[in-house]
């Protein structure tokens, strides 16, 4: 960004913080570029009603790497459904709005987005709309609930401190004999970050008291009870897919327990073990975060995982490692290999239409080859290259693409003609999809391959039929 946007957002008062987003977005048009991002995000306090500092890194880098990119602000902004089934996102304020699209968008959600219901369900509409997250909803609400972290971590064989959840005031003394009862302990909220809501006890009389404290001013607060390990630092870690990228050492506050660099930790580079690099990358995995922080302390040359956070701040160890952490997440998430996204599950038998006719559909894990379409009849004009053929007493034309010869589970082949057709499912229209005419009689008109399985984006229930759709009378 240059001085002068710098400038332009130093002068800008609290009410004028949409004017701020709306300038950082400005320029930002990607209708020529095969690639843009997404940034889900919200405003911090903290920076005077502005934004966080990894979201206007990435924000920034994008530019610097011609990457059209657009700042949504999850708690008051919105996504609309366009008729290809593609996106729009919206700032107030903005009524042009940005582009999302299954096949060029990466969405980088951090974590204050998980805050209000619209934040949530903006991420949910990203994953329906079978675009790529970093991360998505399901790994963000693991790693914002400790105790459910620790369950993954623990189903994953990777080694956390001792935890156990207490269960209300009558499940003090069973939390405390179950860690042994040697104080002092960590007392974490299940939610929480940069270091706040955890407190160090050293007795189970203040224990007993904070506690009772606790829930009396908010009854339904959810606790975990930690043993405390005494260490001079711990270790924060990002891993990015496969790979640790940078881990940076947080030595413990002067008269304080904590270690976190937003509380005022000083910090310096780290170089992991291949054995420390391992447990990272399967704690991140245990997790399902594409890009995730591991917080490890070591105790007796063993590392014991802490946490992991889905989103994962940068400034502190840009700053130590002297590392680009935002331009190595875009340039390993511009690589389409790297795109991972959630699956919808659908049902072995679902609804399927073209040209305005519908037909049911059989998802045939088994097909790798092309969807299968009936057809009672067909007609071929070699000269234009066209076919045209009757399903269901429906006439259809397409292109003809010539004869294919499909092997039979008996391993007799037989030719059948190709052609292509844009059919419209669960909503979104899949263009030129490739078919063979067959003649399938007393069976579903459509078998899809696994090819559009793969485009769609869908995960088969062979228990289920009709999961998305609705069956045809």
């Amino acid at each position: 960004m240059s001085k002068f946007n710098d400038f332009i957002f130093e002068s800008l008062g609290p009410a004028d913080q949409f004017k701020k987003i709306k300038l950082m977005n400005e320029g930002n048009k990607d209708e020529d570029s095969d690639l843009n991002v997404l940034v889900l995000t919200t405003e911090s306090k903290k920076h005077g009603e502005g934004l966080f500092q990894t979201a206007s890194r990435v924000d920034n880098e994008c530019k610097k790497m011609g990457i059209p990119s657009y700042i949504l602000l999850s708690d008051t902004g919105k996504l609309e459904r366009n008729e290809d089934g593609s996106y729009t996102a919206y700032n107030l304020g903005d009524p042009k709005g940005f582009h999302v699209h299954q096949d060029k968008t990466i969405a980088i959600n951090r974590g204050s987005s998980l805050g209000k219901f619209n934040s949530r369900n903006i991420i949910s509409q990203l994953e329906r709309g079978n675009i790529f997250c970093i991360n998505n909803r399901t790994t963000i609400e693991i790693c914002s609930d400790k105790y459910r972290t620790i369950l993954n971590l623990a189903d994953a064989g990777v080694d956390c401190p001792k935890t156990v959840l207490i269960q209300g005031e009558r499940g003090i003394d069973a939390a405390v004999e179950y860690l042994g009862n040697e104080f002092p302990y960590i007392v974490k909220t299940l939610q929480g970050s940069q270091g706040v809501g955890v407190i160090l006890v050293e007795s189970m009389a203040s224990l007993r008291s904070m506690l009772q404290l606790i829930w009396k001013v908010e009854s339904d607060t959810e606790l975990l009870l930690q043993e405390y390990i005494k260490t001079e630092f711990d270790v924060r870690a990002h891993v990015l897919g496969d790979e640790v990228i940078a881990a940076m050492k947080r030595y413990v506050i002067e008269n304080d327990f904590r270690s976190n660099y937003s509380q005022g930790g000083k910090i310096e580079s780290y170089e992991l073990s291949d054995n420390e690099k391992e447990i990272c990358i399967k704690a991140s995995k245990a997790t399902g975060a594409l890009w995730g922080g591991v917080d490890y302390i070591i105790k007796d040359d063993k590392p014991l995982v802490i946490e992991v956070n889905s989103s994962p701040g940068t400034e502190g160890i840009e700053k130590a490692t002297k590392t680009n952490i935002v331009g190595k997440v875009l340039s390993w998430a511009s690589d389409r290999k790297n795109w991972e996204k959630v699956a919808e599950e659908i049902g072995w038998k679902e609804m399927m239409k073209i040209n305005g006719h519908d037909f049911v559909a059989k998802f045939d894990t088994g097909n790798g080859v092309d969807c299968v379409l009936h057809a009672d009849k067909f007609t071929i004009d070699e000269e234009k290259k066209t076919i045209k053929w009757v399903t269901h007493g429906k006439e259809f034309k397409g292109v003809f693409k010539g004869t294919v010869e499909v092997w039979g589970a008996g391993k007799e082949s037989e030719k059948r003609p190709k052609t292509s057709c844009d059919i419209t499912f669960d909503n979104i229209i899949y263009r030129d999809v490739d078919f063979t005419l067959d003649e399938r009689i007393d069976v579903s008109p459509i078998l899809v391959d696994r090819k559009f399985m793969r485009r769609a984006n869908v995960s088969i229930n062979p228990d289920k039929t009709f999961v998305i759709t609705v069956k045809e009378e």
